[in-house]
């Protein structure tokens, strides 16, 4: 696996490119331990995966989601004819409130954030153009930057800041665009600052916020102040509260935010104030904006685009988003109408008004978060960037727009941008860990896949996959998702649902719950379906636990016969509790390991069935939800026994690989130590081996295959850190992207290993035709190792790879 991550020093930009390989043979198969912490580079869903397949470089992830994206944190620069997301835009920590172009093709951001890339960035960075985090740029800010301007090499910013750098700066202060270095300029506000904008002449910055005092004067809310000296003329509308918003047109001054006075007069939220009067007196003009506040404003021709929280314009309805008349002060039939009223900011660039918010919808489009409207309809236009949390719990919100080079920078409270939308079902390619065009777009849950014949099968609780009426069961072109014409039609009680798939030779064998008729034949939650025509065959072992009530769960193939596992006590009309074994002929074996509780994993290696769920006894045996069973006897093997524990814990997913059988589903403790929801137990004794992922929730599927272990569950972090829902282990050595660094002129970085002896650090310049140089040999201790290149630093370009030696 390849992650390739551009580093910058000195003014000289440097490409690492990090090649990531290992092989540990074991028995004849290659076979190393997974790392702890996922790779970063796959993207992941915004709700739970159920069903994870890995095949031909693709994963399929099938659940209960709406989005697949990069976790690429709280910023973005989107192509403003593609709507395509800039690879390689450092991920932000924390919330962005502002950005401005850096005239070079970078930016400066501002918000309340920690980390840039993966350096210490504290409220305000400059993000050169090719993507690194200037490393000289350092002006850290001890409170939140709401808004900025660059003018005259001078980036000015405002917010709820006292200090830049080692100086006091109180809400507002310049800062050398190039060095960094905080200018004698300091009209220190007495509170918030929220906007900033400088008049045609570029001599006079007006400045809105919660202040009472600015530029050595008392100034309510509102001022302007000399670009040069940083005091306040002797403009002062006085506002009664919070300005949020500047415009400026010729001689007037349109302010929005919360105010209910300003300028003298009585007005709503906004107001076009006289900016050669002292007293900045109010016109007529005035919409009188209810229900809420203005954020955000921006003036073009004769009309005023306004957003916010408010719900009317001049007494007209209108939701968070208007154009309002600059002469007669009404709103225009303009009316975008988002689904939500928090519109936090507009911009107007390329002919299009684009908007950010917590919307869903606008003008009766699906739109998430960000929009480009058409300005003189207000139609929604095609532009539709993916914007998502990774967390379905938690809404994502847009509080900035800037525009430069036909690109538009995104910022606010996501940590996902540039994704795809995918309802329930997505494809990821395993190359590079982002979506592929692939969209089934699943009405319902997607519960198991399987692969045959060229074909991706789904199962689940949908009635329309694929482009056509599927129910819970479908066949999926491997091209592009559509549904192809087979056709099992699934039916059965409310709520059911396909839950396993397994494939063997013609036929796909599946379980469910609450199937009683498939292709208009009686089938009860185990059946098997022809792939060639999509009818059912006669194998018919029906599973019941009552009447009305049972289900498959899980489905394993052993030579010639059928392992299920699932909540039931009879099959084929023999009595079975929760795992039984039949035969192709539908013949129930009289094997019976009787687990006295459910069955959600059945895995079978040699003449050993593994079964997880949430039973504690099997085979005659006590074992706390995994066991190993003769697959002979039906017995519990006694030398075996992980014992997994925890609060209401379960086993849900089992995949055999090599000397280790991985394991998921909920629990703290298992194999004779803590594991939190996953594990690696040996084979040979039932103890945990070392791979420790600390899943946050859940885990429902694992899958181990093309050198990595493939995860899908409800959890929202993986090893201490946020990561939602999917991930993937890499089973060689990894370097650490976050430890990248320069120290004395050396470039080095940390790497985890796997399971091995040794791990070889290898240098190449090229990758053409690469010549690998040992330069580093480190002994595998389960520590991370710490290299440094010997030699300086250079502007050639250097290739590094870790390899695994057995």
């Amino acid at each position: 696996m390849n992650n390739i991550s551009p580093f910058k020093k000195a003014g000289s930009l440097f490409r690492f490119a990090v090649v990531l390989s290992a092989i540990l043979f074991y028995g004849g198969r290659a076979f190393a331990q997974p790392s702890d912490e996922p790779l970063q580079q796959f993207w992941r869903t915004d709700g739970s995966v159920q069903a994870v397949l890995v095949t031909n470089g693709v994963t399929y992830l099938g659940g209960a989601f709406t989005y697949v994206g990069p976790d690429s944190g709280s910023a973005g620069v989107i192509d403003l004819t593609t709507a395509q997301a800039r690879r390689g835009f450092p991920k932000i920590d924390g919330t962005v409130f502002a950005a401005t172009p850096d005239g070079f093709g970078g930016w400066f951001i501002g918000g309340s954030f920690t980390n840039v890339g993966n350096l210490v960035r504290t409220n305000l960075a400059h993000i050169n153009a090719d993507n690194s985090v200037d490393p000289l740029w350092i002006a850290h800010l001890n409170g939140v930057c709401q808004t900025m301007i660059l003018a005259g090499g001078q980036l000015y910013i405002g917010g709820g800041f006292t200090r830049v750098g080692a100086l006091t700066r109180n809400r507002i202060a310049a800062v050398n665009s190039v060095t960094a270095a905080v200018a004698s300029w300091n009209p220190n506000a007495g509170n918030v600052v929220n906007t900033l904008i400088l008049d045609a002449s570029a001599t006079t910055l007006y400045v809105g916020g919660n202040f009472t005092t600015i530029g050595s004067s008392n100034r309510t809310r509102i001022a302007a102040l000399n670009l040069a000296t940083g005091f306040a003329t002797s403009w002062d509308p006085v506002a009664n509260s919070l300005v949020t918003s500047i415009a400026i047109v010729g001689n007037t001054v349109y302010a929005g935010g919360n105010f209910t006075t300003i300028g003298t007069q009585p007005r709503n939220r906004i107001a076009a104030l006289d900016a050669t009067a002292a007293n900045g007196l109010a016109s007529a003009w005035n919409p009188n904006i209810l229900g809420g506040g203005v954020s955000n404003l921006v003036v073009s021709g004769s009309v005023a685009y306004v957003a916010g929280s408010f719900t009317t314009v001049a007494g007209i309805s209108r939701n968070g988003l208007a154009a309002i008349d600059v002469v007669t002060a009404l709103p225009t039939v303009w009316n975008p109408n988002p689904n939500t009223t928090n519109v936090n900011t507009i911009l107007l660039t390329g002919g299009a008004l684009y908007a950010g918010g917590s919307f869903t919808s606008i003008s009766g489009t699906p739109r998430r978060f960000v929009a480009a409207l058409d300005p003189t309809t207000g139609a929604a236009l095609p532009w539709a960037p993916a914007i998502s949390e990774l967390d379905q719990g938690i809404p994502s919100v847009v509080y900035s727009l800037s525009a430069s080079n036909n690109q538009i920078l995104v910022g606010g409270t996501f940590v996902s941008i540039g994704g795809s939308l995918r309802n329930n079902i997505a494809a990821v390619n395993n190359a590079n860990g982002e979506a592929t065009a692939w969209d089934a777009n699943s009405s319902g849950t997607v519960s198991a896949l399987a692969f045959a014949t060229n074909a991706i099968y789904a199962g689940g609780s949908f009635t329309n996959i694929g482009g056509q009426l599927r129910n819970s069961l479908a066949a999926l072109s491997e091209t592009n998702g559509a549904a192809l014409g087979w056709n099992p039609d699934v039916r059965g009680r409310a709520g059911v649902a396909v839950l396993a798939l397994a494939v063997s030779s013609n036929l796909l064998y599946v379980g469910g719950i609450n199937t009683t008729n498939v292709g208009g034949s009686t089938r009860t939650n185990l059946f098997a379906v022809n792939l060639g025509t999509g009818n059912p065959t006669a194998w018919n072992p029906a599973t019941f636990r009552t009447a009305t009530v049972g289900s498959v769960n899980a489905l394993a193939i052993d030579r010639d016969t059928i392992l299920a596992g699932g909540d039931f006590v009879s099959v084929g009309g023999q009595a079975r509790t929760n795992l039984a074994a039949i035969g192709a002929n539908g013949t129930v074996e009289s094997w019976s390991p009787n687990p006295n509780n459910i069955v959600y994993a059945v895995a079978v290696s040699s003449n050993t069935v593994y079964a997880g769920g949430t039973f504690t006894t099997i085979g005659t045996v006590l074992r706390n939800r995994i066991a190993a069973v003769d697959r002979t006897t039906g017995l519990g093997i006694l030398t075996w026994n992980p014992d997994a524990s925890g609060t209401t814990p379960r086993v849900n997913t089992l995949a055999i690989e090599g000397p280790v059988v991985y394991v998921g589903g909920q629990f703290n403790i298992i194999g004779g130590t803590f594991r939190t929801n996953g594990a690696a137990i040996l084979l040979s004794n039932g103890q945990a081996a070392a791979w420790q992922p600390r899943f946050g929730a859940m885990v429902r599927s694992l899958v181990v295959a093309e050198a990595g272990v493939f995860a899908g569950g409800d959890f929202l972090s993986v090893a201490g850190k946020p990561h939602s829902y999917f991930a993937v282990f890499t089973a060689g050595p990894e370097i650490i992207l976050e430890s990248l660094a320069v120290t004395a002129g050396h470039f080095g970085f940390q790497v985890r290993s796997g399971q091995g002896t040794q791990v070889v650090i290898q240098r190449t310049a090229g990758l053409e035709t690469p010549n690998w140089i040992p330069i580093s040999t480190n002994t595998v201790t389960g520590s991370p190792i710490v290299f440094s290149d010997p030699e300086f630093l250079s502007p050639d370009r250097r290739f590094y790879r870790a390899v695994l030696i057995p």
